[in-house]
């Protein structure tokens, strides 16, 4: 259930973002809100500094204060009151929900494409223009590598997995397979 609360704190986090921002600069907010989000999911000394209770609200905020000393105004308003309110391990959370938001607001699908190699460029640019094409809106893709795919693609996009990966075929066959055994 906490993470349910956890869930909806961060959604409404990101929409007061959302509606306070000029539009003009809800997509540098939308990176550095990633950027910041990675940071401090990807460290965690400074995770602990901003999520320990025994860390005083005014040393969090300086410690927000030395580390994203070049955010801008919004993105440090928003460091400093989660910092301040002992809600900072509610920003990768609440980087996903303000980018959702401005990707509804701006008609753009958010889908993410795992492979098990990197993508190159042009790759990336084909599958882009496939999801366009299948969707009929622009696309923000995010990639990943999961070498355990073998081959091939997985894709989610608006809620639903496409896995066109090399390891479910071979899954798929498998269990078509299983029942000639017997």
């Amino acid at each position: 259930m906490a993470a349910q609360g956890e869930s909806l704190a961060a959604r409404r986090y990101a929409r007061a973002l959302f509606d306070v921002a000029p539009v003009s600069a809800r997509g540098l907010l939308r990176d550095e809100l990633k950027q910041a989000g990675d940071a401090f999911s990807s460290h965690p000394e400074l995770r602990e500094a901003l999520t320990n209770p025994a860390v005083r609200p005014d040393a969090r905020a300086r410690v927000v204060q030395a580390v994203f000393a070049g955010a801008s105004e919004f993105a440090a308003r928003l460091f400093k009151l989660l910092a301040e309110r002992g809600r900072f391990a509610l920003l990768p959370a609440i980087a996903r929900a303000f980018a959702e938001l401005v990707h509804q607001a701006e008609g753009v699908v958010p889908a993410q494409a795992t492979t098990a190699m990197p993508l190159e460029p042009a790759q990336r640019e084909a599958l882009e223009k496939a999801i366009a094409a299948a969707t009929g809106c622009a696309v923000a893709l995010e990639t990943a590598t999961d070498p355990a795919l073998l081959g091939g693609v997985r894709l989610s996009l608006q809620g639903l997995t496409y896995d066109g990966s090399v390891k479910a075929r071979l899954a798929s066959l498998r269990r078509a397979l299983a029942p000639a055994r017997a």
